[in-house]
């Protein structure tokens, strides 16, 4: 029997989730069997990884003096975050949380009249230097500062949920703009990805793709009037600001939605001409939106747009 693309979607980690799974109609009770699973799965990670949560495991670290023992997930979850701490030349940094709240974005929606002037003098951790101390046997000292996660948690999430859900040869998972993808749906050469740019505009571009990752970075979506001028969610950890950036929005075609994530923050932050480069040097297709409403590109997306149209 032919392939259907079963989908479920719901709200979890302050955004929307959407799965697919493929199987077919004699399959069809297995695959919601996975998709329930899947969601169920997000919402114990959402109770780990959260910071607008008091009882998450990150929370309690963030809370910790000494340092202190953590689960084999959030021990290989910082870990990674700081190699790509070292590899973006300290660009991605999860250590920005202090100027985070400073910025006014204290719960699950930013609130622009909360906060201090200390947010446009930057916080007292300027630059944001030192990432997390990874220590043996699952420890981790903070050395003072606090971290958020949300982010890289989303593109580990989309990229260990596309592995269990892809049973029947494919699946995607799209966490609030993190999407990792298997397979191929009935008829096509990969999944259809388009990406935004200015909302309820046309998408910037549009792909067919396949067993890879993408992630956008936007300042469009969470931003706030802050003592009258816009603030947003990026901090540019040189600085414990909302970055000033020409991009936009910066968006990263990498072979995992968790390179993706760091990658696409790191270029928006970075800039046009900076982060294009960087993002070709790591070997990852990147296109993002500049501020006057031009679209620049790297050789590498230029090359996978030309085999991977619609």
């Amino acid at each position: 029997m032919p392939l259907k693309v079963y989908i479920h979607s719901f709200r979890a980690m302050g955004t929307t989730f959407t799965l697919g799974t493929l199987s077919d109609e004699t399959e069809a009770y297995w695959a919601w069997r996975r998709l329930l699973w899947a969601r169920i799965k997000v919402h114990l990670w959402e109770r780990r990884f959260s910071r607008f949560r008091g009882d998450s495991e990150l929370t309690r670290l963030n809370l910790a003096v000494k340092p202190r023992r953590v689960s084999h997930v959030m021990y290989g979850l910082l870990r990674y975050a700081v190699r790509a701490h070292q590899i973006s030349g300290g660009l991605f940094d999860v250590t920005v949380l202090p100027s985070l709240e400073a910025a006014g974005y204290l719960g699950a929606r930013p609130a622009g009249s909360i906060g201090s002037p200390a947010f446009w003098r930057g916080t007292d951790r300027y630059g944001h230097s030192k990432p997390p101390r990874i220590l043996p046997n699952k420890r981790v000292q903070l050395g003072g500062t606090r971290i958020d996660l949300g982010g890289l948690a989303k593109g580990w999430a989309a990229d260990v949920l596309v592995r269990r859900l892809s049973a029947a040869g494919g699946a995607f998972v799209d966490a609030g703009g993190d999407i990792a993808m298997t397979g191929t749906p009935p008829g096509h050469r990969g999944w259809l990805v388009e990406i935004e740019g200015l909302p309820g505009r046309e998408p910037i571009a549009v792909l067919r793709l396949s067993n890879v990752g993408v992630a956008t970075s936007s300042v469009l979506k969470r931003r706030w009037i802050k003592d009258g001028a816009w603030a947003h969610h990026i901090i540019d950890p040189r600085t414990g600001l909302p970055a000033r950036s020409d991009l936009l929005s910066a968006t990263v075609v990498a072979p995992r939605a968790l390179a993706a994530e760091w990658a696409a923050k790191a270029v928006l932050i970075a800039g046009s001409l900076g982060g294009m480069a960087m993002a070709q040097a790591w070997g990852l297709a990147a296109i993002g939106l500049k501020q006057d409403r031009t679209i620049v590109k790297n050789e590498s997306f230029c090359e996978l747009e030309a085999t991977s149209r619609p």
